[in-house]
């Protein structure tokens, strides 16, 4: 492989302008090697003209001329010129640079054909006459060969300046978000000891005293923290701390900074008891829980261990991002050197070796400090577990086995339903679904439908997982995969084609032996297809992908609580995979009835009473849509999600309308044509509105001022017609309804296939705008430079809200109080300083003098004087007096003594003093 496609795989794909440049070094390379090989050229050119030249020969008038520093030649001389031909001379323009013109140390001169003149080096023309003796060998000149030694010189800079914009680029970039990672590890580190110290600090027999004292949700969960491990090598961490604090890492002094101003809380509460608490009051807010009261420890455990997780993962990319760009590097001097003939691959590396991205040790310490903590926290020790867990595997290729058995039951399935299909055709009425035989066809048809359809949507995600895979697209982020235990498109291909195998093997023996044997023997083959599929997707036991199926599991459980919880971008696609399959709950609920009632009755109850339930289950997936959508104009106060609400809503309508005009309920032959025109009309606004949705918002295209008509600006997939033919064939699929309307005059039972052909549509066309969300939202990502989805609990109070405003409503009122007693205070003050006759002291001027002031004997203007407690205004002259009478009765009542300036020293002499003062 070359390099240049490893890099392209290797690299994460949220950081892609962030790499080197590998391809635009490779054309510069080849531009210097393109002007070396011109000027090869142009010297073997010029050598072959210089010997054409010597046989022309020269006519006498020339050889008559002068010399031409003895000619005295005249302008209205005739002039005769000897031009060279085009082909051996490029005409450009000529420039003279210090390079050039030490290369060619003798007095050449240039031909410019353009103008028919010889042009020297110096700038000067030189235009040859009959009266100008020119010797051959000044006629031809070696301008050309300056002009590429310039365009060589001008390449190598071009080269040169691309390196040190490179170097500024990857060095910036690396700086930015290695002080990002080494700060969040800070901020997970200071929360994990934190955790760990509050179990610490407490004994065995109080500790659920004391941790019910702080937060009484602790409960149980309390030992979870109780590690000693992580409490013996507390001092290490330290040292290691503080040794990457000497190193410039320690914390990130602008980020902590930040971090401390935008939660003043930490400031106040440094203590790791106190930060403990918070951590658990704000995990009690966390999205996955619906009351705060019900917070667990487990919960804050589980997010500190996945975000350290997450941490370490960061750091290992950010380490592959150097290394990478190292390779780069040295695969750059190294084609240099080979096109060029040069030996400077030497002195370029060494160039690389000082840059910051390489000499930075940080993230070597942030690692290994990383890999302390999480074993001595999580593991109990056991550091194989831990980085058995911390790493993430490299990119996984199937066994020969798995890619084997993947085809081999595909090709069985395949036969298997080709003889379903045959068997069907000769004995069965698969189109009316009125024959006796084989016995509950229609329910059996029903019931695989409802696999089947789940089954076609799993075969189309194992295909979008390959694509995407092959484009780089981070589906870690955008699905909030786990990288340690997500599954590949070898693993969804596999369960697809052995669930795709279960699933013609019970339809083959199904129909086999009903058309062969009597009774409901044939019906047990389909009830096991439901069993296995059932225990597939619910195993408790960690087989089968079970991380991934719990994954899922918790997915669809988010769905279901819409508005209840946050939406994520998870929550919203699956959604949209949902309403794909809306008929499966149709399907579902018809198979219950079946195994409970029909299938012992031999009735059909589950049929009559399935036309009103089944618009009601239908409508579920838009309905969790809307909530959805609901949830997050609630969050975001954006009007566009009320845009997508009502897009949902004009689907359950459209669904309501077509049940009401399906249904018996209509028995006027007119009422019914005018419910099957309204659910025309709707179902025509609801396309157009769904259309103009997935365009604008899911797909981001039609855009009227993007470089790509009628598409965006950036594209991910190459050809422009993918996207052209994806808009047509969506319209077209769109409109899938309308095969509906076509065939209203057939039975209800007979529907079922145009059910079956409408939903295998519908799937289809998810399957094919399922990759241009997925391009738009990655797109999205790569702009943003956001390539993680690293969370840390917050640290918040750990009082409720009630509590909180409680707490604020005191503050406010203790604040009042200061205020109305610094009032009272002034009154007193202001009154003490009033004269007999009741009026104000008066003076020339008026000072501020603060307790300083009166040592130091300095004063300000205009102001009031500031005694502790009382503020007034007061006159200077007079209060200067009584200040030094205060300072000497104090002296003299202390044994000349002295002591600091009091405030009732100063009333009290200021009452003695009030008569002087008035006069």
């Amino acid at each position: 492989m070359k390099f240049g496609k490893y890099l392209q795989r290797r690299q994460v794909s949220a950081w892609k302008k962030k790499y080197v440049f590998y391809k635009s070094f490779k054309k510069q390379i080849k531009s210097i090697k393109r002007a070396k090989t011109e000027e090869e050229l142009y010297i073997g050119n010029e050598s072959q003209i210089q010997i054409e030249l010597t046989a022309i020969p020269i006519n006498k008038s020339i050889s008559k001329i002068p010399p031409p520093s003895q000619s005295s030649s005249s302008p209205s001389q005739s002039q005769s010129q000897i031009e060279i031909p085009l082909q051996s001379i490029e005409p450009t323009t000529t420039t003279t640079t210090t390079a050039a013109t030490s290369s060619s140390s003798s007095s050449t001169t240039t031909t410019n054909v353009n103008s028919k003149t010889i042009i020297n080096s110096s700038g000067g023309s030189i235009k040859s006459n009959n009266s100008n003796p020119l010797s051959q060998s000044s006629i031809i000149q070696r301008g050309p060969v300056i002009i590429r030694e310039n365009n060589i010189e001008r390449e190598e800079k071009k080269f040169d300046s691309m390196l040190q914009e490179e170097f500024d680029k990857v060095n910036t970039f690396f700086k930015q978000q290695e002080d990002e990672f080494i700060h969040q590890f800070n901020d997970i580190k200071q929360k994990v000891v934190a955790m760990s110290e509050i179990c610490k600090n407490s004994s065995s027999k109080s500790l659920k005293d004391a941790i019910s004292e702080d937060s009484p949700r602790l409960g149980k969960f309390s030992h979870l923290f109780y590690n000693p491990s992580i409490i013996k090598k507390r001092n290490s961490s330290n040292l290691t701390s503080s040794a990457i604090k000497d190193d410039g890492v320690g914390g990130a002094s602008s980020n902590s900074q930040r971090y401390a101003q935008s939660s003043p809380s930490s400031s106040s509460s440094s203590s790791p008891s106190a930060m403990a608490v918070k951590a658990i009051a704000h995990a009690a807010n966390a999205e996955t829980y619906w009351n705060p009261g019900s917070l667990k420890l487990g919960k804050i455990r589980r997010s500190l261990k996945r975000a350290m997780e997450e941490n370490y993962r960061e750091i290992q990319a950010l380490k592959e991002y150097t290394s990478l760009n190292m390779i780069a590097f040295r695969k750059i001097f190294k084609k240099y050197d080979k096109v060029l003939q040069s030996d400077s691959s030497v002195d370029g590396m060494k160039l690389v070796q000082q840059q910051y991205f390489v000499k930075s040790k940080k993230l070597v310490v942030i690692e290994r400090e990383i890999e302390s903590l999480y074993t001595n926290t999580f593991k109990h020790g056991n550091r194989r577990n831990a980085m058995a867990k911390l790493r993430v595997p490299k990119e996984y290729n199937a066994p020969p086995k798995v890619v084997f058995l993947t085809g081999g039951l595909s090709g069985m399935s395949l036969i298997l339903f080709i003889f379903c299909i045959r068997y069907m055709i000769n004995n069965v009425a698969i189109i009316y679904f009125d024959s006796p035989t084989p016995l509950h066809f229609l329910s059996m048809f029903m019931l695989h439908r409802m696999i089947g359809i789940p089954i076609l949507l799993l075969w189309y995600f194992g295909i979008l997982l390959y694509v995407t895979s092959g484009k780089n697209i981070n589906l870690f982020l955008i699905l909030g995969w786990d990288a340690r235990t997500n599954i590949t498109h070898y693993h969804i291909l596999f369960l697809a084609s052995g669930l795709t195998f279960l699933w013609t093997l019970s339809l083959f023996l199904y129909t086999y032996l009903a058309i062969h044997i009597d009774g409901k023997l044939p019906i047990l083959f389909p009830f096991l297809l439901i069993a296995i599929v059932l225990f597939i997707v619910f195993c408790p036991f960690n087989i089968i992908f079970r991380p991934s199926r719990y994954w899922l599991i918790h997915t669809f459980a988010r769905i279901f609580s819409a508005p209840f919880l946050p939406v994520k971008f998870k929550d919203f696609f699956f959604g949209d995979q949902f309403t794909s399959l809306s008929i499966v709950l149709s399907d579902l609920e018809y198979v219950i009835c079946f195994f409970v009632s029909d299938l012992w009755t031999d009735g059909d109850i589950c049929w009559r009473i399935n036309p009103y339930i089944k618009p009601c289950l239908v409508c579920v997936p838009p309905l969790l849509r809307a909530l959805q959508s609901l949830r997050r104009f609630k969050d975001t106060k954006q009007n566009i999600h009320m845009m997508n609400f009502g897009k949902y809503s004009l689907t359950m309508l459209s669904t309501v309308t077509s049940s009401i005009a399906n249904s018996k309920l209509l028995t006027d032959s007119s009422h019914k044509k005018g419910t099957l025109a309204l659910w025309i009309i709707i179902s025509i606004v609801s396309t157009i509105y769904s259309l103009g949705w997935d365009f604008l918002m899911d797909w981001g295209v039609l855009r009227t001022h993007s470089r790509n008509f009628l598409l965006r600006d950036h594209l991910f997939y190459r050809h422009k017609w993918v996207y052209y033919f994806a808009m047509i064939t969506n319209t077209l699929m769109r409109g899938s309804w309308t095969i509906n309307v076509s065939f209203e005059a057939l039975s209800s039972r007979t529907k079922e296939l145009i059910v079956l052909a409408t939903a295998v549509i519908e799937v289809t066309r998810r399957f094919q705008w399922n990759f241009f969300r997925l391009e738009n939202e990655h797109l999205s990502n790569v702009g943003k430079f956001r390539a993680f989805d690293l969370k840390i609990p917050d640290i918040l109070n750990t009082q409720s809200q009630q509590q909180q405003q409680q707490q604020q409503q005191q503050q406010q009122q203790q604040q009042q109080q200061q205020q109305q007693q610094q009032q009272q205070q002034e009154e007193i003050g202001a009154n003490e300083l009033l004269g007999n006759n009741g009026e104000p002291i008066v003076g020339d001027s008026k000072t501020v003098i603060t307790s300083d002031d009166f040592i130091n004997g300095t004063s300000k203007q205009e102001g009031t004087i500031d005694l502790d407690r009382a503020q007034f205004q007061y006159s200077k002259n007079d209060l200067e007096d009584k200040i030094e009478e205060s300072i000497i009765n104090n002296k003299n009542n202390n044994n000349n003594e002295c002591t600091p300036f009091s405030e009732n020293s100063f009333y009290n002499n200021d009452h003695s003093g009030d008569e002087n003062s008035n006069e």
